[in-house]
């Protein structure tokens, strides 16, 4: 053989080896029971995939594959009736499966008359509500006329705070009024496999918050007064009490000068006449005047 030929031929397999692995992606449990069908163990292989199905880590597409290769062997155990049952449930789960070339002609048969029966997917409705200071979080599964649906994956968290997680149709995230949540969830069918999603850690679901966070110190004006004011009385500063204080004092100071100088006045006749009462209630106004 050439050197030409030997380079051909090593790239070729190369390329072949790196082809296997990928042809063998679906769950071990799956991968195994499909060697045993294909070896005519059919028992073994069922019993292979029942295991498969309480596991806790299959993938949608390995429980598409499970279900498929259940009715393959059903059929050639000649239980078409359990078969109808696997291709019933493997429409539920996806009514768009295009069958490969190694599903016989009967088996064709019978996915097209249980897709009649389908309305669509399994789906999963989830709906937020707030009240006060908890977000509740609430999922529903739709269309699972197959009764796929084992268990639910629900996560929350408020914007910014730690995810929490529930197994249960209810999850309650603490959510203060002003903070956004954010959530999303799964529909947990046989081993494991998400059956229906709605919306993902990498794009959630979210509902929005009020917008009214107070700022960090405080409401600066609580009580709405009005910036030139002392918050402490109320009353207004733009009109200065201080002149009023002052002519105040210079009033009495005044009255007291007035009467001290007309109980010192001496009673000869001589003397100037003592002021009158006009002449008493105009000495203050003179004193202001001159303030």
């Amino acid at each position: 053989m050439s050197p030409r030929a030997v380079q051909l031929v090593c790239s070729l397999a190369a390329i072949a080896a790196l082809l296997v692995p990928a042809a063998a992606s679906a769950h071990p449990l799956v991968d195994q029971a499909r060697a045993q069908y294909d070896a005519t163990r059919h028992r073994e292989a069922l019993e292979l995939l029942d295991r498969a199905e309480e596991e806790r880590d299959l993938t949608r597409a390995d429980l598409e594959e499970l279900l498929l290769l259940k009715a393959m062997i059903h059929r050639a155990l000649r239980q078409m009736d359990l078969a109808e049952v696997d291709m019933f449930r493997l429409a539920s789960l996806d009514p768009s499966r295009e069958l490969g070339r190694e599903v016989p002609p009967q088996l064709r048969r019978v996915f097209e008359q249980v897709l009649e029966r389908v309305p669509g997917p399994v789906r999963v409705e989830v709906r937020a509500e707030r009240a006060g200071e908890v977000v509740t979080i609430r999922a529903e599964v739709l269309d699972d006329v197959a009764a796929l649906a084992q268990g639910f994956r629900i996560f929350g968290r408020a914007d910014g705070g730690p995810l929490r997680q529930s197994t249960e149709a209810r999850l309650d995230v603490t959510a203060l009024p002003h903070q956004d949540a954010e959530y999303w969830a799964e529909v947990i069918g046989p081993g494991g496999a998400p059956i229906a999603t709605f919306g993902t850690e990498a794009a959630p679901e979210r509902l929005p918050g009020d917008g009214a966070a107070t700022p960090v110190g405080g409401d600066p004006d609580p009580a709405g007064t009005d910036p030139g004011s002392d918050p402490s009385t109320g009353e207004d500063e733009g009109v200065p009490v201080w002149p009023f204080l002052v002519g105040g004092a210079a009033i009495v100071v005044g009255v007291a000068i007035v009467l001290a100088v007309v109980l010192t006045q001496p009673s000869d006749e001589s003397q100037l006449t003592r002021p009158t009462v006009t002449g008493l209630a105009a000495a203050p106004l003179t004193l202001l005047a001159f303030d």
